[in-house]
C-alpha cells in the first residue's frame, strides 16, 4: 500500500468515526427531546420522538417508547410489554429491569407482559460493564438493585459504604444519586442536590429549597423558583408559606398556579376555604388574571421529572 492509499484509508476512517459519533449524538438528542416532551405531559409528541429513535435502532428510545405506552394507558398499556421486550432484546438494561418480575413497579401479571427473572441477571451484567466504563447511572442502578448484603446489615460501616458508593455514582454523572444522598448521614449532603438544582432540575430545586426552611427568604425564593420551573409542590409550599404569614392574596396566587400545575383541588381544600373569604371576588379575579399572565410570560409548563430512576419505571429500592 503506497503513501497515498494509506493517507486515504486514514482519512476514510476519520470521516467514518466522525459520522458514527454524529449519529450517536443525534440518536441521543431524539431521546432527550422525547423525554422533554414526556415530562411536559405531551405523550403523543414524546411517542413520535421515541419511535423515530427506535426505528434508527436506538434501544434506549425503544425503552422510553414502552414507558410512554404504559403512561398513555388503555390498550397501549397492554402493548408496552412487547415494546420493552424489543428494547431488552436490543440490549437496554433499563428495559431488562422492567421485565423482571421482582421489579415491584412492573405490572407483569396484571397486563400479561413477557416478564422473566432472567432479565435481571442480564441487566446487572450490562450495568456492571457500563459502570466499569465510568457510567454513574449504571453504578447507581447496580447499587440499588444488587446492594451487597453487608451494606444492609452492618449498621455503621454498611451505611458509610453505601453512602460512599452514592457519592461515587454522583461524581461519575448520576444526578439522581443526589436524591438518594439526601437520605444518608453524609456531611453537607445538600451540596449535591444543589448542584443538580443549578442545572435546572425542577425537583432538585424544590428538594434543595426544603433544606432552607429555617431561612425564610431563601426558602421562599427556591419554592417560587420550583413553581416557576413547573414543579407543583413548589407552588403548594409557597402557598403554605404565604398563608402562614397571612399574606392571603399571594397565597391565592400560588394556589392558582398550583391548580394549573396539577394540584387541583388545592383551592377547594376546607382549610384553604377558611381564609379565601378574606379576598373579595373582584380581587380573586384580578389575581387569576395576574397568575395567567405570569404563566404565559414565563412559559410555565407542568413537569413530571421522569427519569430512568422514576419509581413508575425503575421500582422502589
Amino acid at each position: 500500500m503506497n503513501k497515498i492509499q494509506v493517507l486515504m484509508t486514514k482519512r476514510f476512517l476519520h470521516v467514518f468515526l466522525i459520522l458514527a459519533l454524529l449519529s450517536e449524538t443525534a440518536q441521543g438528542g431524539v431521546v432527550q427531546a422525547g423525554l422533554a416532551a414526556l415530562n411536559q405531559g405531551n405523550e403523543t409528541q414524546a411517542e413520535q420522538y421515541f419511535e423515530q429513535g427506535a426505528a434508527q435502532g436506538n434501544a434506549h428510545a425503544m425503552y422510553w417508547l414502552g414507558n410512554t405506552y404504559q403512561l398513555e394507558g388503555g390498550i397501549k398499556r397492554l402493548d408496552a410489554g412487547r415494546i420493552l421486550l424489543k428494547a431488552a432484546q436490543m440490549g437496554d438494561p433499563w428495559a431488562m429491569n422492567r421485565l423482571d418480575p421482582s421489579n415491584n413497579e412492573s405490572p407483569c401479571s396484571m397486563f400479561g407482559w413477557p416478564c422473566d427473572s432472567k432479565w435481571l441477571d442480564k441487566a446487572l451484567a450490562t450495568w456492571k460493564k457500563q459502570a466499569e466504563q465510568g457510567d454513574g447511572n449504571a453504578e447507581l442502578a447496580l447499587l440499588l438493585r444488587d446492594r451487597p448484603w453487608y451494606m444492609r446489615f452492618i449498621p455503621v460501616l454498611g451505611k458509610k459504604m453505601y453512602a460512599d458508593k452514592l457519592v461515587d455514582a454522583f461524581s461519575h454523572g448520576s444526578d439522581y444519586a443526589a436524591f438518594k444522598i439526601l437520605h444518608t448521614d453524609i456531611k453537607d449532603k445538600y451540596t449535591y442536590i444543589k448542584k443538580v438544582a443549578l442545572k435546572g432540575n425542577c425537583r432538585a430545586i424544590f428538594s434543595y429549597g426544603v433544606s432552607l426552611n429555617d431561612q425564610k427568604t431563601q426558602y421562599l425564593d427556591w419554592m417560587r423558583d420550583a413553581a416557576k420551573c413547573g414543579y407543583s409542590r413548589g407552588a403548594e409550599y409557597a402557598l403554605i408559606f404565604y398563608e402562614s404569614n397571612q399574606d392571603y392574596e399571594k397565597a391565592y396566587f400560588y394556589g392558582v398556579l398550583g391548580v394549573y400545575l396539577g394540584n387541583d383541588p388545592t383551592l377547594t381544600d376546607p382549610h384553604i376555604e377558611s381564609w379565601i373569604k378574606n379576598i373579595s371576588i373582584q380581587d380573586r379575579e384580578n389575581i387569576q388574571k395576574r397568575a395567567n399572565s405570569y404563566i404565559k410570560n414565563n412559559n410555565i409548563m407542568s413537569t413530571k421529572n421522569y427519569s430512568e430512576f422514576s419509581e413508575e419505571f425503575f421500582g422502589i429500592y
